[in-house]
C-alpha cells in the first residue's frame, strides 16, 4: 500500500488508468508490482477481479493505511 502522493503513484501516467490524485489520503494497493485496488476520496476501486473475501481484505489494508 502506498500513498496516491508517493512517486510511486503511476496509474495515469505510466500505467493506462484514470489518474489518482496525489492526495495524501488516496491509496493504492499493489500486489506483485501490479495495481489492485485503490482508495480514492473515500471510495473502493478494485482493478482486478477476485473474490468478495480477498477484496475486503483489500478494503483493511487500504483503510488501516489511511493518515
Amino acid at each position: 500500500v502506498v500513498s496516491a502522493a508517493d512517486p510511486l503513484n503511476l496509474i495515469g501516467s505510466l500505467l493506462p488508468g484514470a489518474k489518482v490524485p496525489a492526495v495524501s489520503g488516496n491509496r493504492l494497493l499493489y500486489r506483485d508490482g501490479v495495481p489492485v485496488a485503490m482508495r480514492v476520496a473515500g471510495r473502493y476501486t478494485f482493478m482486478v477481479e477476485a473474490p468478495v473475501q480477498e477484496q475486503e481484505g483489500w478494503r483493511q489494508m487500504l483503510l488501516r493505511n489511511t493518515i
